[in-house]
């Protein structure tokens, strides 16, 4: 776990509204996977369970980076990942794995072929 020390945490407050113009900010901005297409640096997504996640623009990145090697789908994980609330220990967990080039503790999901599902069943 040699770079664990290097997630930043994440403190503001986060309310509705905030959540909301988050959402409507991605919603409203240029996709970044074509610039993403080139990359080659080993990467992991981890899609966050929380109401406000747009999950059309994860998998749009998961489905479109070839350097992605593995997805996780974080349940009980809210809006914020490593920040001193739920499941912090599961989420440094899956990233200090990745980070050592380590089997993941979770399954790889959801894949480049079960997005539609994926998107379907968590609406």
């Amino acid at each position: 776990m040699r770079h664990i020390d290097r997630i930043p945490g994440f403190t503001h407050p986060c309310t509705a509204a905030a959540s909301l113009r988050i959402q409507d900010t991605i919603k409203d901005s240029p996709s970044i996977t074509p610039r993403l297409r080139h990359s080659r640096t080993p990467t992991m997504l981890m899609i966050a369970e929380c109401s406000s996640q747009v999950r059309q623009w994860a998998t749009a990145i998961l489905a479109d980076d070839p350097a992605i090697q593995r997805a996780q789908y974080m349940s009980g994980v809210g809006h914020h990942i490593r920040n001193g609330l739920d499941n912090n220990n599961r989420a440094a967990a899956v990233i200090g794995v990745f980070l050592q080039d380590k089997p993941a503790p979770l399954p790889n999901h959801p894949t480049r072929a079960e997005i539609p599902a994926f998107l379907r069943d968590h609406k």
